[in-house]
This record gives C-alpha cells, sequence and structure tokens, in this order.
C-alpha cells in the first residue's frame, strides 16, 4: 500500500492547497504528510519502500535533492525543522 501511494505522490506530488484546506491548515497537512514519508524513507524495513519515498520526495520536497541516499533526506529534513523552529521563533514586528 505504502509503494502505491507513494508512486501517486511521485507522478502527480502532494494534494494541492484547496478551498477546504489552506493557509496555515495546509501548510501544517503539508509538514505532517512530509514528515511521514521522510520517516518511511528513512526507517521502513524495505528497501523497496524506502527508495519509493526519495523518489516520491524528490517530486513533493521542493529541493534540488536528487538522491536515493537516507542520509541526505534526513539532512533535508533537518533543515527543513531547523528552517520551521526560526519561523516560528522569529518576533512579529510590532506597528509604529
Amino acid at each position: 500500500v505504502i509503494d502505491g501511494v507513494m508512486r501517486l505522490v511521485e507522478v502527480y506530488d502532494l494534494p494541492e492547497e484547496n478551498a477546504e484546506l489552506s493557509g496555515e491548515r495546509y501548510r501544517m497537512a503539508r509538514m505532517q504528510w512530509l514528515a511521514i514519508i521522510v520517516d518511511f524513507a528513512v526507517n521502513h524495513p524495505s528497501g523497496t519502500v524506502r527508495v519509493r519515498c526519495m523518489r516520491a520526495l524528490q517530486t513533493a520536497s521542493g529541493a534540488d535533492v536528487e538522491s536515493l541516499r537516507e542520509e541526505d533526506w534526513q539532512d533535508w529534513w533537518d533543515g527543513v525543522l531547523e528552517a520551521e523552529r526560526a519561523r516560528r521563533d522569529a518576533p512579529v514586528p510590532l506597528l509604529p
């Protein structure tokens, strides 16, 4: 099942933002989807599933990573999480 779903993501990408899921809710859902794919790509016991997940990430991530190495995708994800923490912790500018 995972292989089939990841094949669809590889070909069609993740769902796009729409009227039902938009803005911050969409951004959070996308982060959760990517987190699940990265987890499978790095930790799944089947090499076939790991490779399919990495190929799906090549499409869905928007990154310039074209690797089939788990370490490269883990490094990419660590960078995404670091950027997310920085975004959340950034001060909100006050209007004068």
